[in-house]
């Protein structure tokens, strides 16, 4: 797993974990990119998750997905995003 941001762009009021990490923090693409990057050698792992309270309202993450589905296609790497 890879955390691409702390907290939550939404703000909902009755969000326990919302409130407590606030603000929201995201990691830049090239830090993600890094830390997948880091995970995958240290583990020997073929999949990565990439996690967060919200993960598609990560800004950068049509980079990321992309980058690493290019980097990691002849590996065989596979990369996933929570529901």
């Amino acid at each position: 797993m890879v955390e691409v941001q702390r907290g939550c762009t939404r703000g909902c009021r009755f969000c326990q974990a919302g409130v407590i990490y606030r603000p929201v923090r995201e990691r830049s693409a090239e830090e993600v990119l890094k830390n997948a990057e880091e995970v995958l050698a240290a583990t020997g792992y073929d999949e990565l998750s990439l996690v967060s309270l919200s993960t598609a309202d990560y800004s950068g993450v049509e980079t990321v997905v992309s980058a690493m589905a290019a980097q990691y296609q002849k590996r065989r790497v596979t990369v996933s995003l929570p529901p």
